[in-house]
Parts: C-alpha cells; structure tokens; sequence
C-alpha cells in the first residue's frame, strides 16, 4: 500500500492545512485496525521527521 507522508508545520487549530513535498513510501497495515485509528509498518526509517500521512487507499489523511 502506498503512504504519502507530509511534515505540515500549521497551527494545530488550522482547518486546512498547507502541505509541503510529500514523501511517497510503501507500508502495509498491521492488523487488527480500523479506519479511524490505523496502524501501519512503513519501509523507510526517516518517519519521524514527517507528522501528516494520506492513505489513498482510505481517502483520508492521519496525523502521525
């Protein structure tokens, strides 16, 4: 599955927030999950620099 991960640097109380380059890895769901709290094993070792992910395959973007 692919993830795209953001390091998005608003304001938490902003609504719409400015993306910056995003960063495409491949991760693969750890189950048991749902949809609203997934957990994900990614294949890269730089996700702590990022703070925003989307998940094409939900349609929705998580904070991290």
């Amino acid at each position: 599955m692919n993830i795209t991960l953001y390091n998005v640097s608003d304001d938490p109380r902003v609504l719409n927030k400015t993306l910056g380059t995003g960063s495409s890895v491949t991760g693969e769901l750890v189950l048991p999950t749902d949809i609203q709290n997934p957990t994900f094993r990614l294949s890269t070792t730089a996700a702590g620099s990022y703070n925003y992910c989307y998940v094409p395959d939900f349609g929705r973007y998580y904070f991290i």
